[in-house]
């Protein structure tokens, strides 16, 4: 009884706590979504450092993350360009430059290259997938993701930083509300990142 007690008032205070809120991207404006990148290179970053080494994600497990990262967006109001006609920009933008250009600059390009008012372009930092399984884990999944929406006029940068390694309800009361929320299972990393774009996407404003 008294461990429930201390967990609502933790829960209470964490709900509390302020937000900063940012100016909503308009309903109408098209934003173009990049395929998740594993940087390997200073110059590939908008922000940030380089990991020490690159995420060790599959070709197909990044497919399946930008599969989601689409869907999740799509539920938004925004019209929303695909990874592939992204692609086909950024190779064009790529010969062009050819290297001379900041980051933001080159996904700026790509935006007007897609008629884009915005381009969302999604790191993974870091990759470790589960060890078990729903109920039990070894080792639980972790995930580092960083979300940036670049507007393609301005080059104004907006940034999310997601890192969850999950944790039990007794390791973090914190965390009560996400422990109920996800009905006390242990997630696989594509539905721990799946639960960082929804975050992200918001604090982004869209």
């Amino acid at each position: 009884m008294r461990a429930a007690w201390i967990a609502l008032v933790f829960f209470g205070l964490a709900a509390c706590a302020p937000r900063v809120a940012v100016e909503p991207i308009p309903a109408g404006a098209r934003v173009a979504v990049a395929a998740p990148i594993v940087p390997r290179s200073d110059a590939e970053l908008l922000a940030g450092v380089l990991p020490q080494a690159p995420a060790q994600i599959s070709p197909e497990e990044r497919t399946t993350l930008g599969r989601s990262l689409l869907e999740e967006a799509s539920k938004r109001p925004q019209s929303w360009i695909g990874p592939g006609a992204v692609a086909g920009c950024a190779e064009n933008v790529l010969a062009h430059l050819q290297g001379r250009s900041s980051a933001v600059r080159f996904w700026q390009e790509v935006g007007k290259c897609t008629n884009a008012d915005f381009v969302l372009v999604p790191f993974v930092l870091f990759w470790e997938e589960r060890i078990g399984g729903e109920w039990g884990v070894e080792r639980p999944a972790h995930v580092i993701l960083d979300l940036f929406l670049v507007e393609t006029n301005s080059g104004a940068v907006r940034r999310f930083y997601f890192d969850e390694e999950q944790r039990g309800l007794a390791e973090n009361l914190f965390l009560a509300a996400t422990f109920a929320r996800r009905q006390g299972r242990w997630l696989s990393a594509q539905e721990l990142a799946r639960d960082g774009f929804v975050q992200g996407l918001r604090a982004l404003g869209l």
